[in-house]
C-alpha cells in the first residue's frame, strides 16, 4: 500500500479519536487554536480531504505525546490510547 493511502486511512480517524479522548473532548475550534491553524484545516484533515502538513502533524504528536509513526501510520482506535 502507497504511503499516502496509508495515511489517508489512518490519519483522519486518529486525529478524531484523539481529539475527542481528551477529557473533557475538545472541539475543533479549540484544538485549531492550540495547534495554531483554523477550525476548517482540522474538519478537511478529519474528513480525509487532504495529506496533513508535516509541521501539523509535528505539532499534533507533540500536543497529544503521540509519535509520528503512530499518528500517520496505525489505527490508534485499536490500540485504546
Amino acid at each position: 500500500m502507497p504511503a499516502e493511502a496509508i495515511i489517508l486511512s489512518n490519519f483522519p480517524k486518529n486525529l478524531k479519536y484523539l481529539r475527542l479522548s481528551k477529557r473533557p473532548p475538545i472541539s475543533q475550534e479549540t484544538l485549531a487554536k492550540k495547534l495554531g491553524t483554523s477550525q476548517k484545516c482540522i474538519s478537511i484533515y478529519e474528513q480525509g480531504e487532504c495529506l496533513p502538513s508535516v509541521v501539523f502533524a509535528l505539532q499534533l504528536a507533540l500536543y497529544t505525546h503521540v509519535s509520528m509513526d503512530d499518528l500517520l501510520c496505525k489505527d490508534l482506535t485499536k490500540k485504546g490510547l
